[in-house]
């Protein structure tokens, strides 16, 4: 049987994932495990039926993709859809690097 993708919103990987962005010394451990939290979530809002934000916001960076989640979570009005797939994407990217 296949694991479920959280479904838990991932504030703390979150959180740790901009850390290491912003060029904080994250340990390699949390960095992995927040990381697939943080996909994981991610995907189960595009993979699951959740809606999809077609393209990608023009000129965000990495650390405004994952503030701009981490502030939906707490429920920051004027915060649109998160774009969950760039999200998943750079917590791909971190754990690759972290290899």
């Amino acid at each position: 049987m296949l694991t479920p993708y959280p479904n838990e919103f991932p504030n703390e990987g979150l959180l740790l994932l901009l850390d290491k962005v912003r060029g904080r010394e994250v340990p390699t451990a949390d960095l992995l495990h927040a990381g697939w939290c943080v996909q994981g979530y991610a995907m189960g809002q595009f993979m699951g039926g959740g809606p999809v934000v077609s393209g990608e916001p023009a000129g965000w960076t990495d650390e405004q993709v994952l503030q701009g989640a981490i502030e939906a979570g707490q429920g920051a009005k004027g915060i649109g859809l998160v774009p969950w797939v760039m999200v998943a994407r750079i917590a791909i990217k971190l754990i690759l690097a972290a290899l």
